[in-house]
């Protein structure tokens, strides 16, 4: 059974920031990756470029080839766990090997949903999460005319726009009242799915598949029939209703799981030299104050090198961020940040809304602190500025009517606010 001074599962954005945070302190520990996709980390993101053929692999790698080499990382891609026993300090591959360590990180990320509909599991239907989901349905596209992407959230309209523009027709089926629901206010959606329709995508909100059926004698996908009895013809069904983390392999482990895994500031879980970070493990969201999951790139990166110096032997905290969302349509950019649908009282909102332009900037605050950010257009330009707003949760009261300004920048800033994110940015 080989050994290793630490062994990573998972092999996305968390895993690399861990190898550069292990090598910041230990030079030479041994490590290991393992991997249940066939390639080295990619961006998600960026599997809709890869549909629209605007990037190919080598510019989706998130650290080149030589990184792993560089490092001294042994890889085990398109392997899977089954088992972690950290009584043993050994985990367990789908093949039977078995693999020490002294030092684990799970960072496996997520998986995704597979909703309860009738004939989900036909020919020609598809998830939305990975590369190798990006290169069969790529594949099929000779054969494809009419797609249906059952879910609206940021993947499924990514989706939909990179099938719209491979010349298909689109349809997206969402639940909700509207699509993006979770991301974006009421105006902010308005605005998207106008932009979509507009680009020929049909968008059904408040409908529900109710099931996938297929062709007359074939088992290929043939539509999506509606709980109100509409049916849609589809010669693909691609699923985006949403991600779980993928924590399967930890049964019987002993390692704390509530909606994610449960971990401290420093990354570890309730077991000794057990560490999560990424889209796996649950953190603490500064704005809401509580402990959730929150799967963006960003932080993803930040747990996964303090995990990193951590399993090392060094000291560092993780003190928590807050959802942060970022995306590009029809060559519109969007952008929403902290708390953007807010309920109850006390509530104050400030907004530039120009439909017409696709322009909106609001700015979300509670007790003259930001709170939530919605940018679309042009807005976004001074995102950054509003993010650490929110980030050092800043009180704004002296100035908060220009943070909506089209013309608004670091300038606006009380000038020791100013200086500090100035410091921040090691502009001087």
């Amino acid at each position: 059974m080989k050994k290793y001074r630490y062994l990573i599962i998972g092999g996305s954005v968390a895993a690399i920031a861990a190898v550069e945070g292990i090598r910041s302190i230990d030079g030479k520990g041994s490590i290991c990756i393992i991997s249940h996709e066939p390639y080295h980390a990619y961006s998600r993101p960026m599997i809709s470029n890869y549909l629209m053929d605007e990037i190919d692999l080598e510019k989706m790698y998130y650290r080149p080839l030589s990184f792993y080499e560089r490092e001294e990382v042994e890889c085990l891609l398109g392997r899977e766990v089954v088992k972690v026993e950290p009584e043993k300090r050994t985990v367990e591959l789908e093949n039977g090997e078995r693999l020490s360590y002294e030092k684990l990180l799970i960072a496996s990320g997520g998986r995704p949903i597979v909703p309860r509909i009738e004939g989900v599991d036909r020919k020609g239907v598809y998830n939305f999460l990975t590369l190798d989901n990006a290169r069969e349905i790529k594949s099929s596209f000779g054969e494809v005319e009419r797609v249906v992407i059952i879910g609206g959230g940021l993947s499924g309209m990514k989706a939909a726009e990179a099938l719209c523009c491979a010349g298909k027709e689109v349809t997206v089926v969402e639940m909700l009242p509207r699509v993006l629901a979770p991301v974006y206010d009421e105006t902010a959606c308005r605005m998207i799915t106008h932009l979509f329709r507009e680009k020929g995508v049909e968008i059904l909100t408040s409908s529900q598949a109710e099931e996938i059926y297929g062709r007359s004698g074939d088992e290929r996908v043939g539509g999506v029939r509606l709980k109100d009895g509409r049916e849609v013809p589809a010669d693909i069904v691609i699923l985006t209703v949403g991600v779980l983390p993928q924590v399967g392999f930890l049964s019987g482990s002993g390692i704390e799981v509530n909606r994610g895994i449960v971990v401290d500031e420093g990354m570890r879980t309730n077991v000794e030299d057990v560490y999560a970070a990424g889209d796996v493990a649950e953190c603490f969201d500064i704005l809401l104050g509580e402990r959730r999951l929150i799967p963006i790139w960003p932080k993803a990166y930040y747990e996964g090198r303090i995990a990193g110096i951590n399993m090392a032997g060094g000291k560092a905290q993780f003190r928590g961020t807050f959802a942060m969302n970022s995306a590009d349509f029809f060559g519109l950019p969007t952008m929403s940040a902290g708390i953007v649908n807010p309920e109850g009282e006390g509530w104050e909102s400030l907004v530039d809304c120009r439909e017409g332009e696709r322009y909106y900037r609001r700015i979300i605050l509670k007790d003259n602190k930001v709170k939530g950010m919605i940018m679309i257009g042009d807005a976004v330009d001074k995102a950054g500025v509003v993010l650490g707003l929110i980030k050092e949760q800043v009180d704004v009261r002296g100035f908060k009517e220009r943070i909506v300004a089209r013309d608004f920048d670091l300038i606006d800033l009380p000038k020791p606010i100013r200086m500090a994110r100035i410091r921040d940015v090691a502009l001087i």
